[in-house]
């Protein structure tokens, strides 16, 4: 969202106009697996092996998801049609200001990434060293 200071307007900017896609179930699925979890953890009152490898399953579909976004979507690539539909030309520097916000959260998404992979991977080291 943006908003003008000048005459007080407010605008919301789709993700997908900053050239990002996100596979939308594998989304849900990796959130509604998340609350599924903790809930279970909630109700039992302690881990499990079991929600241990769900945890660590979980850690592999974020992976995934965010590995789907990083290959879908095209970093600094506005949607320029969309930009001029709400008065904003490709020259006009908050053009080049969303271009750059779209590759400012192509870094969190590769940090992003790296938590879900140094995760995934101490799930299966605790898991591999217990009895």
């Amino acid at each position: 969202m943006w908003s003008g200071l000048g005459s007080h307007r407010s605008q919301f900017i789709p993700i997908w106009a900053l050239g990002m896609h996100v596979p939308v179930l594998l989304l849900s699925l990796w959130l509604a697996g998340h609350i599924v979890l903790k809930t279970e953890l909630l109700r039992e009152g302690h881990w499990t092996r079991q929600t241990h490898w769900a945890q660590v399953g979980l850690h592999a579909l974020g992976v995934v998801v965010l590995g789907c976004i990083l290959l879908l979507s095209r970093f600094g690539q506005v949607n320029e049609d969309f930009l001029a539909s709400i008065g904003i030309s490709p020259a006009d520097p908050m053009a080049a200001g969303f271009s750059q916000l779209s590759r400012l959260i192509l870094f969190g998404l590769l940090w992003g990434i790296l938590a879900q992979l140094t995760h995934l991977g101490k799930g299966l080291w605790r898991m591999s060293h217990r009895p």
